[in-house]
């Protein structure tokens, strides 16, 4: 009985997909959790937090060119991959308007990052660095691989930096003067990861890169891109405010917390971008509510799992990797654990019922409104309660998610199986 099983399971392309992203995201979580740690330790508090700060303001404009298209993309992809002349039509699309997308960003990035040299006095260098490091970041065509189910290549990609970075730290990295090799090592794995996508597109998939109208697909996912822009923003507009109206010192403390629950939560990533594809294709067939079910509670038994062990093991961890400097951000990841919670929670409606029945509109309203939300109460609560503030708003912000994200789901009775 038991070979059978394994049998069966070696022979479906889902699990197989689940089981090899879950070795990689264990990877690449523990890439994180190794890198960002002993960064923090060899930089001091205040330049770990300026250069999280650097990573913040520049991924609001990475956010900005991807416009969406990990949700969007992935799914008009998937929806098309049997038919060959319609795969290559709308990669194109998509990959014209990142193009142009990067391009419209790059100087509002220039004059943010120039403003912020003279506040922070950081090398002015450095800013033609993150540039590049902005650009080769927009251009990962990952919704491509996700749509056709390639998410294990998709990841092997994406892991390069994390791996360029580790080593610059391990052997380059000596004192809180050498942060900028870290930027210069980010930009070398993205250029191997970005040559080995458009490799395997070009050669692998035969699809030649021929400009389309970029317009098409910026407008068939403007309710993409608000939904995720706004979401993104919502979330990370906490730690915005917190850097300006509190010390770059703090802030280091909550970003170390912060990309530990961030670690933690990419090991749900195989769960997400292997059944989302699946999600999308089989949503009109019975098979859904079962695939709905079964993942959902896998899922959050991970998530009760990791909950426990961060309550419990977190400290001693942070202690042992990072030193006692960081105690605070022992603290802070214990406090994010109802935020982890409810954000896996938001992650299943959102990739597993609320995309696949291409509720782009419904989506787009509640990010809009759970931005205007968490903009209105970040200033109040971070500028009395500062970091504890950041990490209210930051459970806040989930939970009205939720909430509004489980109301379209019985509006439009998507769950009545």
């Amino acid at each position: 009985m038991i070979a059978i099983l394994i049998n069966r399971l070696r022979s479906n392309k889902l699990f197989k997909n689940i089981f090899n992203l879950s070795i990689l995201q264990v990877i690449s979580a523990l890439l994180s959790l190794v890198l960002i740690p002993l960064l923090a330790r060899i930089l001091e508090p205040t330049i770990f937090g300026l250069i999280m700060f650097i990573h913040l303001i520049t991924s609001y404009f990475i956010w900005f060119s991807e416009w969406g298209f990990s949700q969007g993309g992935t799914q008009k992809i998937a929806s098309v991959r049997s038919n060959f002349s319609e795969l290559s039509k709308i990669f194109n699309q998509i990959y014209s308007a990142q193009i142009v997308l990067v391009f419209l960003a790059i100087l509002p990035l220039l004059l943010i990052l120039i403003y912020f040299q003279a506040e922070y006095q950081y090398e002015f260098f450095l800013i033609p660095i993150i540039v590049i490091y902005f650009i080769l970041s927009s251009l990962f065509p990952i919704w491509f691989f996700n749509g056709i189910e390639r998410v294990t290549f998709a990841v092997i990609v994406q892991i390069y930096p994390k791996i360029s970075a580790l080593i610059c730290v391990i052997f380059f990295i000596e004192q809180p003067g050498d942060y900028k090799y870290y930027f210069l090592s980010l930009i070398l794995g993205l250029i191997i990861g970005i040559f080995q996508c458009l490799y395997s597109i070009f050669k692998v998939h035969h699809i030649n890169f021929d400009y389309s109208n970029p317009l098409i697909q910026i407008k068939n996912n403007f309710n993409y891109f608000l939904s995720s822009f706004s979401k993104t923003m919502g979330s990370n507009i906490v730690p915005l405010f917190l850097g300006l109206l509190t010390s770059i010192e703090l802030f280091g403390f909550y970003s170390l917390a912060d990309k530990i629950k961030g670690a933690v939560l990419t090991i749900l990533n195989p769960v997400y971008q292997s059944v989302f594809p699946r999600m999308c294709h089989i949503i009109n067939e019975k098979s859904y509510y079962k695939y709905f079910k079964k993942y959902s509670l896998f899922i959050m038994i991970i998530v009760l799992f990791m909950s426990f062990f961060i309550l419990f093991f977190i400290e001693p961890i942070i202690n042992f990797f990072v030193g006692q400097n960081y105690q605070l951000s022992s603290t802070l990841i214990k406090l994010m654990i109802p935020a982890i919670i409810l954000n896996s929670i938001v992650s299943i409606m959102y990739y597993f019922v609320l995309i696949p029945y291409d509720l782009s509109k419904s989506i787009m309203k509640v990010g809009l409104f759970q931005f205007l939300i968490v903009l209105t109460i970040s200033y109040p609560l971070v500028n009395v309660l500062e970091i504890y503030g950041a990490i209210t708003i930051l459970t806040v912000s989930e939970l009205l998610f939720l909430i509004c994200y489980l109301f379209i789901a019985f509006k439009y009775k998507l769950l009545k199986n």
